[in-house]
């Protein structure tokens, strides 16, 4: 008996409950399906609804535990106002075997944006501060893999020859209601909008968060691809607010730099 495959499928079945509800009404039919060995379709089949449904619950609990720890200010309006809302994602949205955590929370945002379109009973405010916790987990992880390197030191003198990127630890927001509040204060259903355009980066261990005017925001995003800072004059904003943008974003750790010669180093 192949016992991996086994435990593959069996984890299929405890993380959709789709799958659970197809294997109660018809074990063998849903077995045959898989694709399985007569051995492994055998042992499956021998396991009742009951030997399912408690582990199957448990992994649920922890999913949603973890949410909560990477999500705390969203899923206290949650908890307080929809305490149901976590075990629906759970079921709407089922993880794979190779999933980790960063999936259900990145999905998460757009769960409670659908969720808000349809029932109209998650407020902006929640959903914004969704997005920025789901933003801020993001660009850990990126940081935690090493998937870019700490930025260079690009301030010191600056090139419109040089080359400005930002990393995949930097995302940029733009959000209808104001989440720069304090981390104790809770997330408000009535909170009044107010636009809001975040830089939010993971810099050398520690969150780091700006807040940016909606041209700085398009700057940061225009940077996903490397570009030369003459390519960016007069794009968004002024030359002037240009070089002053890209100065202090990289000044604050958020963008990387590739140093290019400077106007006089070009000179003969």
């Amino acid at each position: 008996m192949d016992i991996q495959q086994v435990q593959v499928n069996l984890f299929k079945i405890y993380l959709n409950r789709g799958y659970r509800l197809a294997y109660r009404l018809d074990p063998v039919g849903f077995c045959a399906g898989l694709g399985l060995g007569p051995e492994e379709r055998d042992y499956l089949t021998r396991l009742t609804i009951d030997d399912l449904e408690p582990f199957a619950a448990e992994l649920a609990a922890k999913r949603v535990a973890q949410l909560r720890t990477a999500m705390p200010r969203t899923f206290r309006w949650i908890e307080g106002n929809l305490p149901e809302l976590p075990a629906e994602y759970c079921d709407v949205q089922p993880t794979t075997v190779a999933d980790g955590i960063h999936h259900s929370v990145e999905r998460f945002p757009g769960y409670l944006r659908e969720y808000r379109d349809f029932y109209g009973t998650v407020p902006q405010a929640v959903v914004d501060t969704a997005e920025f916790e789901a933003a801020l987990q993001g660009c850990r992880r990126a940081w935690r893999e090493q998937l870019d390197d700490e930025p260079e030191a690009c301030f010191e003198t600056f090139s419109w020859n040089s080359v400005y990127w930002s990393p995949l630890r930097t995302r940029g927001l733009s959000l209808a209601t104001d989440v720069m509040r304090p981390e104790s204060a809770p997330v408000s259903g009535d909170s009044v909008n107010s636009p809001t355009s975040l830089v939010v980066s993971w810099v050398a261990g520690r969150p780091k968060t700006l807040r940016v005017s909606p041209s700085v925001l398009a700057l940061v995003v225009a940077l996903a691809q490397p570009r030369r800072a003459d390519r960016l004059r007069d794009t968004y904003m002024s030359e002037a607010q240009t070089q002053a943008a890209l100065v202090q974003l990289s000044r604050s750790g958020v963008i990387h730099c590739l140093v290019g010669p400077t106007k006089e180093q070009t000179v003969d």
